[in-house]
């Protein structure tokens, strides 16, 4: 039976959108891109204040204030399933569902939930430190032109308020210690090649064919060449593959 969903008096809630099955959600800038596109018209339409997001490859997360989550967040899976689906033929389920959603009702928890969030691509190995990621807010709250130029666009007051300074933010970015344990998230495995530089590989063996269209045999000799002229791990290429981990192993 699913549980049901915690409704705070406060409205802000830390969301964590995963893949279906943690296969890939993001290809590339232009999946990102129209992501960013659909959070912020969301927002704006459901009145939602947002603090803090991180795109990953295979999941998203968010900390935003909102009197109607499901709205919100429906909105935005609705729009860019329809999208992704058309721009890469695919079908069915992009997201698992249902999606988590924890209410943060403390100043500490909305703290240790923020700091969480921005250091998901350092824990992934992606970057050393957390505002060199231009998929998450990180370094947006105390910079104004990227603020200005930022196609999401957060409350930077909030946080400020949080951390006081610059410095004492920076500071808690570079701490290891932050945890949320209200969300259930599997740990992120260091990846020693990208999502994208992976993709790179992945469209140069495609020759302008689509995933959809490859027979079961076509993706074993597409997954085998995948282990075996890149780096990346098994669970990586079922992934980008949108196959199941045993599908690769057994290639």
């Amino acid at each position: 039976m699913r549980e049901r969903r915690i409704i705070t008096e406060v409205g802000i809630y830390h969301i964590y959108l995963r893949g279906n099955s943690r296969f890939v959600i993001f290809y590339d800038d232009e999946d990102r891109n129209v992501f960013y596109s659909h959070i912020q018209k969301s927002a704006l339409k459901h009145n939602v204040q947002l603090f803090a997001y991180a795109l990953m490859d295979n999941h998203v997360h968010l900390l935003a204030k909102s009197n109607n989550l499901s709205a919100f967040v429906s909105s935005i899976l609705v729009c860019y399933v329809k999208w992704y689906n058309t721009k890469h033929k695919s079908s069915g389920n992009l997201f698992s569902s249902p999606y988590s959603s924890a209410p943060k009702n403390s100043m500490q928890k909305l703290r240790n939930s923020l700091i969480y969030i921005l250091l998901n691509p350092v824990e992934a190995g992606i970057v050393k430190n957390a505002i060199e990621y231009r998929w998450s807010s990180a370094e947006l709250y105390f910079n104004e032109e990227k603020w200005r130029s930022s196609k999401i666009k957060v409350d930077t007051a909030f946080v400020k308020l949080l951390f006081e300074s610059e410095s004492n933010f920076l500071a808690a970015l570079k701490r290891s210690d932050f945890t949320d344990g209200d969300i259930k998230e599997e740990k992120e495995i260091r990846i020693l090649i990208s999502y994208a530089d992976l993709n790179k590989v992945l469209q140069k063996q495609l020759a302008g064919r689509f995933l959809k269209e490859l027979s079961r045999q076509e993706l074993r000799v597409l997954a085998n060449n995948l282990k075996s002229n890149t780096r990346a791990s098994y669970i990586q290429i079922a992934n980008m593959l949108h196959v199941s981990y045993e599908f690769v192993r057994n290639g």
